[in-house]
C-alpha cells in the first residue's frame, strides 16, 4: 500500500493485487463510490487525474501501446475537466 499517494492509493493497490491473481467479477455490488463537492478527488480534480495517470504509467512499464492508450485517455479527460472547471461545473 503506497502511502505516498494522495488520490489514487486504492487504485494502485487494486492494480498490485491484480498482478498476484486474476480479479474475479461478482454479480453483487459490495461497495459504491460517491462523488460530492467535499471529496478530496472532487475538490482537486486535476491533481487527482495527474496522480491516477502516474499510477497507470507505473503499472504499464514496458508496454508502449498501453502507455499510449492511457495517455490519450488522460488527455481527453483532462481537457474535459479543465473545460468544466472553467464553466463552474464539475466533471
Amino acid at each position: 500500500f503506497d502511502t505516498s499517494l494522495r488520490y489514487a492509493m486504492d487504485y494502485d493497490l487494486w492494480l498490485k493485487l491484480a498482478k498476484l491473481a486474476n480479479p474475479l467479477q461478482l454479480n453483487t455490488p459490495l461497495a459504491a463510490f460517491r462523488e460530492h463537492a467535499g471529496s478530496l478527488s472532487t475538490r482537486n480534480k486535476l491533481a487527482a487525474m495527474r496522480e491516477d495517470f502516474a499510477v497507470r504509467m507505473r503499472h504499464t512499464q514496458g508496454t508502449p501501446f498501453l502507455q499510449a492508450m492511457h495517455f490519450m485517455r488522460y488527455c481527453v479527460r483532462h481537457q474535459k475537466a479543465r473545460y468544466l472547471i472553467q464553466r463552474g461545473s464539475h466533471a
